[in-house]
């Protein structure tokens, strides 16, 4: 008989994430969260230093340059993708 969901969800968790990810290439299209991440930085008010502060509830607090966006973006995507793979999901 095959494990049980909550049994593959358990080993999932277990399994060990490598220190460094490698982050996607840019042709590669980001899932919908992390798309929405870039658009919400790039309609955020700068500061005096020029970083967008973003506080969404339904994305990650982040401060960062408009120029950095992206790379963000990409960063937030392996990690969803690293949590797709051990069955869960991104809440705040």
């Amino acid at each position: 008989m095959p494990p049980a969901p909550d049994e593959l969800s358990k080993q999932a968790a277990g399994r060990r994430i490598r220190k460094a990810l490698a982050l996607p290439a840019a042709t590669e299209p980001l899932l919908p969260m992390a798309t929405a991440l870039i658009t919400a930085i790039a309609k955020a008010k700068l500061d005096e230093h020029k970083r967008a502060r973003l506080v969404e509830p339904s994305l990650p607090c982040v401060t960062v340059s408009r120029s950095l966006a992206e790379r963000v973006a990409r960063a937030f995507h392996v990690l969803l993708k690293q949590l797709e793979s051990c069955a869960m999901q991104f809440a705040i």
